[in-house]
């Protein structure tokens, strides 16, 4: 027999409009967080079955960008959109991006956490392909549903939160 638990939580979805381009911001994004990529994507398979810290801290302190995260997947929903002929060409990309070194500082305190670590984004270029919107969930709004009673994991939800609205200022600045 099993159990099931059902939980309803609020999330915050936030939207940044800016007037930079699709592209800039496309960029931006990837100089904030693909320092070696795909060589980060092809060897975090290898590291991820080393048995030393030491090495696995390692690697993600040199492969992380300038803002500390790493991308751990891109998927371009224009491209198979324009099958269905849904979006007018407008570029839509979601990414996944974190760090396990700042995921750890929650997942000490409450494994459910995982369920919202890496966080993701969406790049979507406006109507007119002037501009981008980023959307994202508010990372805290997520994981510290997961044990509302543990402040530490909320400290650390937080921390979160300002470096993930650090990385979202500098690739959205005009």
């Amino acid at each position: 027999m099993s159990d099931t638990q059902v939980d309803i939580i609020t999330s915050i979805r936030v939207t940044v409009k800016t007037t930079t381009p699709y592209d800039a911001v496309l960029d931006r994004l990837n100089v904030e967080v693909q320092r070696n990529w795909p060589a980060t994507k092809s060897s975090l398979d290898h590291i991820l079955e080393s048995t030393s810290k030491a090495d696995f801290e390692r690697y993600f302190q040199i492969n992380a960008g300038p803002s500390g995260f790493v991308q751990f997947y891109s998927m371009e929903h224009n491209k198979w959109l324009k099958l269905f002929d849904i979006g007018n060409g407008r570029r839509c990309r979601r990414v996944l991006l974190g760090n396990p070194l700042v995921a750890k500082t929650m997942l000490k305190h409450e494994l459910g956490a995982g369920l919202y670590v890496p966080v993701e984004l969406l790049l979507l270029e406006t109507e007119d392909k002037k501009s981008t919107e980023v959307i994202y969930i508010l990372p805290s709004s997520l994981i510290a549903s997961v044990n509302k009673g543990n402040e530490e994991l909320k400290k650390a939800a937080k921390a979160l939160d300002d470096k993930f609205e650090f990385l979202i200022k500098r690739i959205t600045m005009p």
